[in-house]
């Protein structure tokens, strides 16, 4: 499956993310800390919700999203 996956770095994102890479999905990932999502996660991520849209790339032929951010800094 191909999954974009925001909030990566955070309690639960941490776990579903390896276990889709475990998988095998294909992962896009949003997250407003890069540094800490390659650290952690050993993945590219970027995107800076309080200042732009979400990149439709990241988005575009997506099997589904999953959405760990709060959504109040998204607006």
């Amino acid at each position: 499956m191909r999954v974009t996956v925001t909030g990566a770095t955070r309690l639960i994102g941490t776990r579903v993310v390896p276990a889709l890479q475990e998988r095998g999905d294909e992962l896009t990932v949003f997250s407003r800390r890069p540094e800490q999502a390659h650290r952690l996660l050993g993945v590219d991520a970027a995107w800076n919700p309080p200042a732009e849209p979400a990149p439709a790339e990241g988005l575009a032929g997506r099997d589904g999203v999953v959405h760990f951010g709060r959504g109040e800094r998204y607006r």
